[in-house]
This record gives structure tokens, sequence and C-alpha cells, in this order.
């Protein structure tokens, strides 16, 4: 069902149909820059088997239901309001060392939905800011559209003021997130009264960035959030589906060695040469990703540090671990036979995070695919190396759908999202929600 509920304050197609007529302005949202599906299928990520299960799965399903399009002066409204909307969330610097930015972004989100059918509620955990936007006062859902609106920093402040370059919207956040989280933003207030939202939420947080623990874990854990079904467009590949996501562990080493004089070595232990011994023998214990593997569990020796002055022989020294790991396999397994192979260090664990991971036939990833092609994009099924808050529903069993806008990486210096891409993705969404409202797993128990 597509929506005759577009903002009341965006500008009427006809005078946006006059603004996208000055130079610079390109209004082709209806066309994404072509997604090199063939190409795609050969990349070291791709989950070429899963792709092939879903696939079949989807065409045993039957004949894909009529969806109406977006006409085009309801797609030139669309397409006008996520880019000021996305504008208004990239200009707030909200990084976490700014408690009042984080707050304001959220004080921003609630503002936008003062007046409609929608409950807004607000948490706060430790200067850390989240909002619930549903139907009524609930914490249990069938489907969560979720986002981010904290941003790493960036040392550009006029990366904070987005510009319109062509199609690409240039700012800090324009990729990861804020972009799509102005999406699904104008995608429920443009649906206020629209009965596939009845028992959807729309949940921003402000911490993911650094590891969600007072944002999303709170809500989960504090507030008993649950969701059948998890929407989240903080993965790594445009449109495409990720099935996995690879969870976290930050381990430190720290062994103990006898100081001396660097001139009489043998009279103590070297606590770096012990501590490096230990690595050394966990570098041993599986066979570790690279370039070509990049699907299997990875390490990476993030920091070393110990000893005192190049004339003494350290008494101490500290390894700091970065480890993730595929749905395969556990924190626990791992962390035990670490600790087993251990002679010279003892073991602790700094962060833990579990994987993501959805089967290629779940019913709510086949109404994605399937919302996919009704828009014109093949898709395929991606593996990921990172990580994000959807992590914390996986103990809920929940159906999480990870994917990403159309734009540039992350965090990089010339961060952006495209237009047309928001554009498809508001367009996509429209979809999946008539498609996901009668299959996520409550509805089918």
């Amino acid at each position: 069902m597509k929506s005759n509920h577009l903002r009341n304050h965006a500008l009427s197609a006809a005078a946006v149909l006059s603004v996208c007529g000055t130079p610079g302005c390109v209004s082709e949202s209806s066309s994404v820059s072509p997604l090199r599906t063939g190409l795609m299928s050969e990349h070291p990520n791709a989950a070429q088997v899963e792709t092939d299960q879903a696939l079949k799965a989807l065409a045993f399903r039957g004949p894909t239901q009529a969806l109406p399009d977006l006409t085009d002066l309801q797609r030139i409204a669309v397409e006008h309001a996520i880019v000021a909307t996305t504008k208004d969330l990239v200009s707030f610097h909200s990084t976490k060392d700014k408690p009042d930015q984080l707050k304001a972004v959220i004080d921003y989100v609630e503002s936008r939905f003062q007046g409609t059918a929608f409950v807004v509620q607000r948490f706060e955990k430790e200067g850390v800011h989240s909002v619930v936007i549903s139907r009524s006062d609930s914490m249990n859902f069938s489907n969560v559209f979720l986002g981010h609106l904290d941003v790493v920093e960036h040392l550009d402040e006029e990366m904070f003021d987005l510009k319109r370059e062509g199609d690409k919207l240039v700012g800090r956040g324009a990729s990861d997130m804020k972009g799509a989280c102005a999406t699904m933003l104008e995608l429920f207030l443009n649906n206020q009264d629209d009965s596939r939202l009845d028992n959807a939420a729309l949940i921003f947080t402000t911490d993911e960035e650094v590891g969600g623990f007072r944002g999303l874990a709170s809500l989960i854990k504090d507030h008993n959030l649950r969701a059948d079904m998890v929407f989240n467009p903080d993965g790594a590949y445009s449109f495409f589906p990720s099935i996995s996501e690879k969870g976290i562990l930050h381990l430190r080493l720290t062994a103990q060695g006898v100081g001396a004089h660097g001139s009489r070595p043998w009279q103590g232990r070297n606590a770096i040469e012990l501590l490096m011994s230990d690595v050394q023998r966990v570098k041993g214990l599986y066979e570790f990703a690279t370039e070509a593997h990049p699907q299997v569990i990875s390490f990476n020796l993030g920091k070393v540090s110990g000893g005192e002055a190049t004339n003494s022989v350290p008494a101490s020294a500290v390894a700091q671990i970065d480890i993730r790991f595929p749905p395969d396999m556990t924190a626990a397994e791992i962390r035990s036979r670490i600790a087993g192979a251990l002679e010279n260090s003892f073991l602790e664990v700094l962060v833990e995070g579990d994987p993501v991971g959805i089967d290629a036939t779940d019913e709510a990833l086949l109404d994605y695919l399937e919302a996919l092609k009704t828009n014109g994009v093949d898709p395929v099924l991606m593996h990921e190396q990172g990580s994000s808050d959807a992590r914390w529903f996986t103990e809920q069993g929940a159906s999480i759908i990870l994917t990403k806008v159309d734009g540039s990486s992350a965090h990089v210096d010339h961060e952006y999202a495209t237009v047309s891409g928001l554009v498809k993705l508001y367009e996509i969404l429209d979809d999946f929600l008539t498609l996901v409202q009668d299959n996520t797993p409550k509805s089918r128990s």
C-alpha cells in the first residue's frame, strides 16, 4: 500500500519540481546507480549457496503480489522530505563527547512526531538518549526499524553542514546512518494512519558507535524491549542483506615477569617475551581470516604495552586482542580454548558481543528479497565482518535484516549517501511493510 499521507509541511509537488529545476539539483530518484549484481556474486563475502536457497524458496512462494508504485509527484515530494530531514540530522554534532547533542538530536526526532498518531517514549541512561516511536506504549513489537543517530568525530566542522553534490548528500553520518534514519522517519510519518504500522516501532539510539551498552542494550535489558523482526540498515552492502555478522570478543592478556637491569637480563624474566610467546600460541589455535577467506574467525593484535625503559627488563606486559567470530562459533568456546593455551598470561574479557545470523529461508528475509526484486534489485545474500546494534536482538531469536543505503563506507572523510538510493530504500521499505506484516514469527506461531 503506497502512502497518500505525505508530510503536511513538505513542499507541494509543483514547488519541489521548481526546486529540482535549479542548477546542481538532480532528481532521478527512481534510477539508482546500477547494482553490479554479477560482480557481487563473486565477492569473497557473497553467500552464493544461501542466495540460491533463498531464491528457490521465494519462487516456491508463488508470484509476487502486485504492489503499486509511488507516482512521480509523490516520489519527488518524498525525495525533498528525505533530503531536508537528512540535512537536519547531520547538523547535530552527535558524537560521544557531546551529550548535549546526543540529547538534542533525539529532541528533534520527538518534535517531528508531535501531534501525530504515534506514542513517543524517551529513555536516558548515563547521558545516552534513545527513543521508541510506535502506536502504543508497548515494548513488544512484531516489526522494529532500528537506527542510530550518533556519529564518529570529524575534524572538518563543515561536514556537519550537509552539502548536495549532484546525486550525493555529503556530510558526517550521511551513510552511517543518518540518511537511512531520515528515510525510516519519513516512512513512519507518511504512514501514521496505516494499519501496517499497528505493531511496528521506529527506534533510534545514540551510542552504537561505542557499543550500544547504554542505548539498545538498556532498552532490551532494563525495559524489556522485544521484537520478532528487526530491520537495521547499518550493514555493509547497499540494499543487499547480510545473513551473518560476526560476534565481538575483545581480550586482554597480562604477563608478569621479573624486573632486572638491562645489562643483566639473565637476572630477570622478560614479561614482553613471555606475553608474545602466548600471543603466538593464540595465533596458532585457528586458521584466521584472510582477504581471500574473510568469513572465518579473525584475529587482530590491537595494542601492546610493557616495560619502563630501554635499559630494564620489563616486569609486566599487556596485550589487547580483537577477535571477530561467525555465528557457528560461540564466545564461550573461544575463551575456553584461548585460556587453555596460555602459559605465561592471564586472560580478561573486555567486550563480548553476539554474532548475528539469519536463515536464508526466513520468511521476513524472503519478504525483503521480494521487495528488492519488486523494485528492480536482483539480490545477493552477503556475509560481513563488522558489527552493529542488531546483535543485541540475537538472544531473542529475532529475524534480523541487515543492509545499507547506497553511498560511501562509514567514517570516511568524504562520507555520502546517494539521494536516489535513499528514495529507493523508501520504496523498498514501503513494499516491505506490506509483505512483512503477515509473516513475522509471532504471526506464524
